[in-house]
């Protein structure tokens, strides 16, 4: 079950301050420490934490 974080403060990473870094933040983290730039991603609901940690890097393009 997805529950949302609320009004809270978002450190410069964009993850809730004290939040802890889930599997999809992690993979986009390293996705970009090897280079990578462009993402092509076809959304759904295994994939909504994936999506949602593309959003919070803008310096990743997602192709949906």
């Amino acid at each position: 079950m997805f529950r949302g974080l609320g009004w809270q403060t978002c450190g410069p990473d964009g993850l809730a301050m004290g939040a802890a870094m889930n599997g999809a933040e992690t993979l986009v983290k390293t996705l970009l420490a090897s280079g990578v730039d462009t993402i092509f991603a076809n959304p759904g609901t295994s994939e909504m934490h994936f999506v949602a940690a593309l959003d919070r890097h803008p310096e990743m393009r997602c192709i949906l």
